[in-house]
């Protein structure tokens, strides 16, 4: 029965080494599916902030040259209130008001709420506040100067800091006429 304890021993340690491959295949399987999910966490991270850093400019392409141009209208000293007028609506500054020398106005343009009260040259409020994923960040500008914000809701997005840091960083005389800025002048739209 030597034999037979033999091959029982044969089988023993077989099964035992057999376990124990599985188990370094386990592992190494287990090893590199981790690799592997981390290797689609970064390219995802990567992705996300290609995203974002693609929104942003986005955003800062638009909002530098609408802001300059709304910031010339509103302190020219050679337009009336009514070219003051004309000249938001063709900047599709729409649900414009007057009321005597007054113009308001509230109105959504892309992304953004857009708001501006003029009384002329030397008294006007104009104020921009992002939307949906620009939420947080807020340009206002009067005649007594500008500030910029990123965080003026509750839970502001990151897109609105990365905005912030591009607007500051490209806002500046002459400002770039950028592409985003003039497919949003030329495409038809209801004008009021």
């Amino acid at each position: 029965s030597l034999v037979s304890w033999q091959s029982g021993r044969m089988h023993y340690l077989g099964k035992v080494a057999n376990e124990q491959s599985f188990h370094r295949f386990e592992s190494y399987t287990h090893r590199r599916i981790l690799f592997s999910h981390k290797n689609m966490d970064n390219k995802k991270t990567k992705l996300q902030e290609s995203i974002r850093n693609s929104l942003a400019k986005q955003g800062s392409d638009f909002l530098v040259p609408f802001v300059s141009s709304i910031i010339s209208i509103l302190t020219s000293h050679e337009l009336s209130g009514l070219e003051v007028k004309k000249s938001l609506k063709k900047l599709k500054i729409k649900n414009i008001t007057t009321k005597d020398d007054q113009i308001e106005s509230q109105t959504r343009v892309i992304d953004f709420k857009v708001y501006i009260l003029y009384a002329g040259v030397k008294n006007y409020i104009f104020k921009i506040e992002g939307l949906e994923h620009y939420e947080g960040f807020s340009f206002m500008e009067t005649n007594k100067g500008m500030i910029v914000h990123d965080n003026v809701t509750d839970n502001p997005k990151p897109l609105a800091k990365d905005l912030k840091n591009l607007f500051i960083k490209n806002y500046k005389s002459p400002y770039p006429v950028t592409d985003v800025f003039l497919d949003f002048i030329n495409k038809k739209s209801n004008n009021n």
